[in-house]
């Protein structure tokens, strides 16, 4: 489980996230749907721990958290292979690990490359595959397929779909299909400040 208990984010005299409360359940799959600067991000940076929210609380029985960011964030002097081993450092089976997600993710002929070598598309997919190897049972994305053309986001999404099925997923998303693809209960963050996550039945739209 993972509780939001009455958060609230400022960041100088804007406030971005107010009094929002909500509970996730231990695993399955929520796309955090709204306008461009309504907190999505911020909130997907709370439940990381990379920031901490200026009142309320957030309590989880997760350990262990890998999160994708809306950029791919990768060390350049590092082929795509050692960019996925890179948080596999205590693992005995890490290059089958990696060499998995990068075929999953379509990035097996270009393991030995380096990430200034890549398409924009190929790094966020770099990305998702190293966030995918580490593993945990909390996994963050923001915007993973915003780069993929359609036809890879279908042929990746049944594959990715089937590994992150007992992990709590929270992904920040504009595309309703990209929800869609992975199963994803979708929550719309509406309000400025956000103060509440409204989830939506499959009949509604987004």
């Amino acid at each position: 489980m993972l509780e939001l208990q009455h958060i609230t984010r400022r960041f100088a005299t804007k406030t971005v996230i107010q009094d929002l409360s909500f509970t996730f359940p231990d695993k399955g799959v929520f796309a955090l749907m709204g306008p461009s600067g309504c907190g999505k991000t911020t909130l997907l940076r709370l439940l990381a721990g990379l920031d901490r929210p200026d009142d309320g609380t957030i309590q989880g029985t997760h350990h262990k958290v890998a999160m994708s960011f809306q950029e791919p964030r990768l060390l350049e002097w590092l082929n795509c292979e050692n960019n996925v081993k890179l948080v596999l450092s205590k693992v005995e089976n890490a290059p089958e690990i990696a060499a998995h997600w990068l075929d999953v993710l379509g990035l097996a002929s270009v393991s030995k490359q380096y990430p200034k070598e890549l398409s924009g598309g190929m790094k966020q997919r770099l990305s998702l595959a190293r966030a995918l190897a580490f593993g945990g049972d909390l996994l963050l994305l923001d915007e993973p397929f915003s780069a993929l053309d359609q036809e890879l986001k279908i042929r990746i999404a049944p594959r990715i779909r089937k590994a992150i099925e007992h992990t709590l997923t929270i992904l920040v998303t504009h595309d309703p299909q990209d929800a869609e693809l992975l199963g994803a209960t979708v929550l719309l963050c509406n309000d400025q400040p956000l103060t509440q996550l409204t989830p939506v039945s499959e009949k509604e739209s987004p």
